[in-house]
């Protein structure tokens, strides 16, 4: 027998919600977000009916953009229904009325906190994969809100315990390494993660013990070269020789000897060098001039002695031009990496910022540069772009120049990818910016020699993710990513492609059509060339499929600006036999076959 009470209520639902249609407008509300307290309340998560969901910012504020309404017929009013939620403050709901073409500064929005959570006790060991005990070894705690951390350092036995809030935390470890005059440290995180990018949050709800963290036994390597002088491969004594190593900030430096030869130790891990003497470029190791071109050089247990590590110098092309200025944060900010860049893309020049924040680069040939700041820990900034140069036109000193960094936060998620060019080659050296929903930038990075970036410490909310190489078009990723904190704190495979400002991108010169073209060769064994066309910029999709319809391989998975492209295909480690490609790109799909035989 049917319930006479629930065909009631459905029908009062279903003549309420009659009433209720959606009306198609453009409307703005603001507000901020604060506590009980009327402490401002920052990264409150705010969604609304017919708008996207936004964070608020370190002030509190927000602001939402309405594309719909919710039109209430029998009343004639429009209104959005409003939800705001915050770890540990309880969820409000609210309702307000605004009208198409409004633009509302509402009243504060007041969060209640929950209940203060309950103290828990967390404890562990730190130790060498011999057994031996890590002591003094330093444990941090960071709230994956940010708003508590705790710190703790080990006993002479290596156990640590500390009592924290219960919630949801990163967990790490910080160990110093000491033999003779060698000093590094390393860090490791909860689940024995080498890094923050793949940290395990920790969740602590009850006392829990055997949180434990176990470091290798380090042994001391050599790295050794010689350096010489690029036109008459003359050995050069007294060069500057620097190792640095950002992920440990381990750094030493020598001399070479009057044969040009030099021999540094360090201990293991993934370093940088580089070679300086007055009278020649600022160089790399392998020949690069900036450190985002830079191959690592790598010393570990299965090869403690890099050898053959060495340099060419190249004295400068005379120019008549120089730039200078001051660095601050807003304290004078020293050990800042600048570069000047030639607006067509050309070779970089580089400097570091000294005492005071001061920084000098000179002779620049004539042209037109943008400056690019780097310094880890800080947002990276161009002085300039490509519209916007500084016009070097012969004996002219620019000394004028000053610039602010802005230091990034301490914690966050983070956004990483691959930077290609049209012809699929990494590129180094693109400055990625994410910039949240109001339009700052709220962090940035760098891409390295192979095309990688990863913009730390961002905060809950909805990123633009834009790539930006002097040379190269401007391009924004076309989704918005989202940071959460609690359930989505790393975002991987934001792939971009960027080509070249020189390239024809006029109609006449761009695909008009999608275009899948027969691989060749094929048969082929074991590479292939796959050629395409797309006649507009977007999410791209390139995979390899057997028979029975398996993926066997992803080709692409990224956006790609209009074009023409070549991807090669290594079947090496597949069998005989007929695979199918597929070319995806929103609406359009187009498979064809190609013919393994090995």
């Amino acid at each position: 027998m049917k319930n006479k009470n629930g065909f009631l209520l459905a029908a009062i639902l279903f003549i309420a919600f009659q009433n209720i249609t959606t009306a198609q407008v453009t409307a703005y509300y603001s507000a901020i977000t604060k506590d009980a307290s009327g402490q401002i309340l920052p990264n409150v998560y705010v969604q609304a009916t017919g708008a996207d969901p936004v964070y608020s910012n370190f002030n509190g504020e927000f602001q939402l953009k309405f594309y719909s309404l919710l039109y209430d017929s029998a009343k004639g009013t429009t209104y959005a229904n409003l939800t705001f939620t915050r770890l540990v403050y309880d969820t409000l709901k609210t309702k307000i009325y605004i009208n198409n073409g409004d633009s509302i500064k509402g009243l504060d929005v007041i969060l209640t906190a929950m209940p203060k959570p309950k103290t828990v006790m967390v404890s562990g060991k730190v130790e060498y994969d011999n057994g031996q005990a890590f002591n003094d070894a330093f444990i941090s705690l960071q709230n994956i809100t940010g708003n508590n951390s705790y710190e703790t350092r080990t006993d002479i036995n290596g156990n640590y315990s500390i009592a924290v809030d219960s919630g949801a935390y990163y967990l790490d470890a910080y160990v110093s390494y000491i033999q003779g005059n060698m000093l590094t440290n390393r860090s490791q995180y909860y689940n024995n993660k080498p890094s923050f990018n793949e940290a395990d949050i920790a969740l602590f709800s009850n006392d829990t013990s055997n949180i434990n963290f176990i470091f290798p036994t380090l042994m001391l390597c050599n790295i050794t070269g010689t350096i010489r002088d690029a036109v008459t491969l003359k050995p050069l004594s007294n060069v500057f020789i620097a190792v640095n190593s950002l992920e440990n900030r381990d750094s030493t430096f020598i001399g070479t000897d009057q044969n040009g030869n030099y021999n540094i130790q360090v201990f293991e891990g993934t370093y940088t060098l580089y070679a300086y003497l007055q009278g020649y470029i600022f160089e790399y190791y392998k020949d690069v001039y900036n450190s985002f071109d830079a191959t690592p050089v790598i010393v570990n247990k299965n090869s403690s002695n890099a050898t053959g590590i060495d340099f060419n110098l190249t004295k400068p092309i005379p120019g008549s031009n120089s730039i200078s200025g001051l660095v601050s944060d807003p304290n004078w900010l020293e050990g800042v990496e600048v570069y000047a860049i030639p607006a067509n893309g050309g070779t970089w020049t580089g400097t570091k910022s000294g005492t005071y924040g001061r920084f000098y680069i000179g002779n620049l040939k004539s042209g037109k540069y943008v400056l690019l700041f780097y310094k880890d820990g800080y947002k990276s900034q161009y002085y300039g772009d490509s519209l916007n140069t500084i016009n070097l036109t012969g004996n002219m000193s620019v000394s004028n120049i000053f610039v602010i960094m802005d230091k990034l936060n301490s914690i966050g998620g983070e956004i990483s990818g691959v930077i290609k060019s049209n012809s699929d080659s990494p590129l180094s050296g693109t400055l990625l910016v994410a910039v949240d929903s109001l339009g700052d930038t709220v962090s940035t990075s760098i891409t390295n020699y192979s095309g990688y970036y990863n913009i730390p410490a961002l905060p809950n909310g909805n990123y633009s993710v834009i790539a930006n190489k002097i040379g190269y078009e401007k391009v924004t990723y076309p989704q918005k990513v989202d940071i959460n904190l609690t359930s989505n704190p790393i975002v991987t495979g934001i792939n971009i492609s960027i080509i070249p400002t020189g390239v024809d991108n006029s109609i006449s010169n761009s695909p008009k059509a999608f275009a899948l073209y027969q691989n060749y060769p094929n048969p082929f064994n074991p590479s292939t060339t796959i050629h395409y066309e797309i006649p507009n910029s977007g999410l791209v999709t390139l995979k390899i499929y057997d028979v029975l319809g398996r993926e066997s391989a992803t080709l692409v998975n990224e956006y790609k600006t209009i074009g023409k492209y070549d991807v090669k295909f290594n079947a090496a480690n597949l069998s005989s036999g007929v695979y199918f490609y597929q070319l995806r790109e929103g609406n359009f799909t187009e498979v064809k076959k190609l013919l393994l035989l090995k």
